[in-house]
């Protein structure tokens, strides 16, 4: 599966389970008429809140997928700043991010993912 195909299928199981969830592009896009500049390099495709106000960004992978330099440096410098911040390859491994965030359960009646 593919990296859109799975970080496509996190939001919606966690949009259905209750969360706010927005895609973030990053980086520099080539758009008509010049650049279009996203967030910053490294920052996650996705950032999740909870009813319970709990957040935290998500960073989508395949299986066999790193996280690049400009990530890699992302996710240390959040950790440090106490922002929670996971690496998921798959809407499972998501839901249990966002559990841990939380310190509370999640059930999703239904659901495999």
């Amino acid at each position: 599966m593919s990296e859109t195909a799975i970080s496509l299928t996190i939001r919606r199981t966690l949009t259905a389970a209750g969360y706010h969830v927005e895609r973030v592009n990053s980086g520099k896009v080539k758009a008509r008429g010049g650049w279009y500049q996203g967030a910053t390099a490294g920052t996650p495709d996705t950032i999740v809140v909870s009813p319970a106000s709990a957040y935290g960004w998500l960073e989508t992978k395949t299986d066999e997928g790193e996280l690049n330099p400009a990530q890699r440096k992302w996710h240390a410098d959040a950790a440090r700043r106490g922002v929670n911040v996971a690496v998921v390859r798959s809407a499972r491994e998501a839901l249990g991010a966002v559990k841990q965030w939380q310190g509370t359960s999640i059930r999703i009646e239904g659901r495999r993912g």
